[in-house]
């Protein structure tokens, strides 16, 4: 069980260092844009964003899905080369029709997404990118699926290296505003699609296998419903938020969701290297379940001390780094779009099992639970709380599909969670954030300063004694602190010799 962890714990390292040196850029850009880029053009940015989502799980047709099952469950180079093939040409032709449709009704999504019909040019371009980017994910699923996790988070980082140059130099040398982080991004996915798409059908060649494109279509096709729910779980909030109270406020927003970037790369980090190694957990292990177990409950200990963290320093940064004080009412959104955050990777952790078996099909109805309840308290909340009603809209529709999915879970297997530890653990949590939010008040910075000192060091200590309390936990650490124990007698041995 050790080995296991420490396996995954080394696949998320390696992600995760990718995705926080992409994030650290980010966060960069983001404060060097924030006197260049309009709270306006920040929302129309987020907004295109979501619309590029939906336009991955269009074209893609559950492809992703049954690229991670097939090419891990695969035993034969041959069954890969198949597998492979089938995902790059299916998600080729399907991009191709459904941005040819977007560019002719251009005019019309540019309204519905953006509320300006004048942006119907930048959705062309839009469309044209989303090509390149849904059929560059294929082969970078290949590099999951074969847990190949640095050149996976190299190829990654490099883009976004590249990326970034460019679009400061479009709206800093060039001036181009809005247009230059969209021209940026299509013109780097373009180039890393054909050298990815290039090297993936060199290394399993150019045939297709139609009985493999039907039973991965079969596996696959009812996780696109599901996905394209969960755009619309990730993405109403801000899009409500744009309708009801315009898209500047959708563009702060956005802001404050950057500064939620610390929770939100862990959270990615983890799920990038959980959804392979679940497989291999399943298919490896005599007892799955219990692994899955002790996993989830140490995933939430550690997620929920980085929410609360998120949620206390996050808003002190951004006051500190960003003197335009009409982005410093995002302040008091960034512990709620943590929570989101947050909630995505309990969906993930507690959803293990549905994928397991055969039958996908009811997976649908995960995300239109979500999706009603989330759609349905944003017309509530966002009226009475604003931007931070839409973020806990968001958190809502997430934890419904989190109840659901994990019935459906444990119809595939039984995982006995420990219930008493984790409910103890969402509650300190909720605690100290609520706190966090209401110390935003106080305008003496150095008593905030302290408190907020106060609240980083207690949840730790709380959550060390919610697990020792446990009995379950308190055999599993018992039995890590005996392992890192003799692993330090044995380093010693030869110094003693």
């Amino acid at each position: 069980m050790i080995k296991r962890l420490k396996e995954l714990l080394g696949d998320s390292l390696v992600y995760g260092l990718g995705s926080v040196l992409e994030k650290v850029g980010g966060f960069i850009l983001l404060l060097f844009f924030a006197n260049l880029l309009t709270p306006s053009d920040y929302g129309v940015l987020g907004l295109l964003a979501y619309m590029d989502m939906a336009f991955e799980a269009l074209s893609s047709s559950g492809m992703r899905s049954a690229v991670f099952r097939e090419f891990a469950l695969a035993d034969t180079l041959e069954t890969k080369r198949r597998v492979v093939n089938t995902a790059i040409w299916g998600v080729l032709i399907g991009g191709v029709i459904i941005a040819s449709i977007g560019m002719v009704f251009a005019p019309e999504i540019a309204e519905l997404v953006t509320q300006n019909r004048g942006y119907a040019n930048l959705v062309r371009v839009d469309f044209a990118a989303c090509i390149a980017s849904a059929v560059s994910a294929i082969p970078m699923l290949v590099l999951q699926a074969a847990r190949r996790s640095v050149p996976f988070a190299s190829i990654n980082f490099s883009k976004f290296v590249l990326t970034s140059a460019t679009t400061v130099f479009f709206i800093v040398g060039l001036k181009w505003g809005v247009w230059g982080p969209i021209l940026s991004v299509g013109l780097w996915n373009v180039v890393y699609a054909t050298f990815l798409v290039a090297s993936q059908l060199r290394e399993f060649g150019f045939e297709i296998h139609w009985p493999t494109w039907k039973r991965m279509f079969t596996y696959g096709f009812p996780f696109m419903p599901y996905r394209l729910l969960a755009v619309a779980n990730t993405a109403f909030s801000t899009y409500m938020v744009a309708s009801l109270m315009g898209v500047r406020s959708a563009g702060i927003y956005q802001v404050a969701a950057r500064f939620a970037l610390p929770l939100g790369f862990v959270v990615d980090a983890i799920t990038q290297a959980w959804w392979p190694y679940k497989f291999r957990i399943y298919k490896e292990e005599k007892d799955p379940a219990n692994l899955f177990r002790t996993i989830t409950t140490s995933y939430l200990a550690m997620t929920t001390y980085l929410w609360v963290g998120t949620a206390i320093w996050g808003p002190e940064v951004l006051r500190f780094a960003i003197h335009r004080v009409e982005y410093h009412p995002a302040a008091y959104v960034i512990g709620s779009i943590a929570l989101a955050r947050l909630m995505i990777g309990v969906y993930q952790m507690f959803g293990t099992g549905i994928e397991l078996g055969d039958n996908a099909k009811p997976i649908a109805l995960v995300s239109l639970a979500g999706l009603l309840v989330g759609l349905g308290s944003s017309f509530a909340l966002i009226p009475l709380w604003g931007a931070t009603g839409a973020a806990i809209s968001a958190s809502l529709g997430a934890f419904v599909m989190t109840v659901v999915i994990f019935q459906l879970g444990q119809a595939r297997i039984r995982i006995h969670h420990d219930w008493p530890a984790i409910t103890a653990i969402a509650i300190a949590s909720a605690s100290c954030v609520f706190a966090g939010h209401e110390v935003l008040s106080i305008t003496s910075f150095w008593r905030r300063i302290l408190i907020d000192v106060a609240l980083s060091l207690g949840y730790p200590l709380l959550v060390v004694l919610i697990l020792a309390a446990s009995r379950t936990q308190r055999e599993r650490m018992r039995a890590l602190y005996d392992r890192v124990q003799a692993i330090r007698r044995k380093r010693r041995e030869p110094s003693v010799a």
